[in-house]
């Protein structure tokens, strides 16, 4: 959207997952439940975020150029780097994150990701809590930015979201929706 709320480009997603082999995202979460008529959802890919690469960042992120869209799919668990113009996906991944949210071009080449981390139990006792996770495209790698080792675990089950402050801490936010 622009300044003014103008829809400045409209992208089918799903032709984006065809047109770079990322199909498989699509269809192995949405496979028919045996005895129905269809996928077990009506939210086939659930697109839960979107940010553009900023120019000023842009020079942090030797794949990526400024303009390029951060996007975030819960249901097939996948994020990915897109090029508006070209349709082209530079990146992805699909783990370790279980329905994430909030995906952010977080600095140095970072990616930081809000990994629900999604259980099905009621504070996340299973899988052990949500947690920030931090990929560099660039170099394959990836960390745990939080919990640390001096902090409680914590749980979401949907719609996290997570702000990096100016003093380097985090600000984790659940939604109660």
């Amino acid at each position: 959207m622009g300044e003014n709320g103008d829809l400045l480009q409209n992208i089918n997603v799903l032709d984006v997952l065809y047109a770079n082999d990322l199909e498989r995202y699509a269809v192995k979460v949405n496979q028919p439940e045996a005895g129905t008529d269809g996928p077990g959802t009506k939210d086939l890919l659930h697109l839960n975020d979107v940010e553009p690469l900023s120019p000023r960042m842009a020079d942090e992120y030797p794949l990526f150029d400024a303009g390029d869209l951060l996007v975030s799919l819960r249901e097939p668990h996948l994020v990915f780097v897109l090029d508006p113009d070209t349709k082209e996906t530079k990146w992805h991944a699909s783990a370790p994150f279980i329905q994430q949210h909030d995906p952010d071009f977080v600095g140095d080449g970072w990616i930081g990701v809000f990994d629900n981390n999604e259980d099905f139990t009621e504070r996340g006792t299973m899988l052990g809590g949500s947690r920030i996770v931090a990929m560099q495209p660039h170099t394959d790698s990836m960390e745990i930015r939080f919990p640390t080792s001096a902090s409680d675990p914590f749980y979401t089950d949907v719609r996290g979201k997570f702000q990096r402050m100016p003093n380097g801490n985090m600000l984790l936010t659940k939604n109660l929706f």
